[in-house]
């Protein structure tokens, strides 16, 4: 069986990371996150998105945080525009 919690702020640079790397090969993030500094990238932007979903919605991780789900509802905010902006 499978332990599993529900993540806080404090998980989402492991979480961001774990779905990073289960994203690493997928076409559509190789196709609309460009090359340079592909995985950094594509790190940045599942951290985003889990932080939206810790504030918004739902995440849970395996309690080592080596799985990850994350849920945002329809309808709700955007994320902040801190969040967004570029890190470049």
């Amino acid at each position: 069986m499978i332990a599993v919690r529900e993540a806080t702020a404090a998980d989402v640079p492991a979480a961001a990371e774990v779905l990073s790397r289960a994203f690493d090969e997928y076409p559509w993030t190789r196709w609309t996150v460009p090359a340079d500094r592909y995985r950094a990238r594509l790190e940045e932007l599942q951290a985003i998105y889990l932080a939206h979903a810790v504030e918004c919605g739902l995440v849970i991780v395996e309690k080592e945080c080596r799985g990850v789900a994350a849920f945002v509802p329809p309808g709700s905010s955007r994320p902040h525009l801190r969040a967004t902006e570029s890190r470049d």
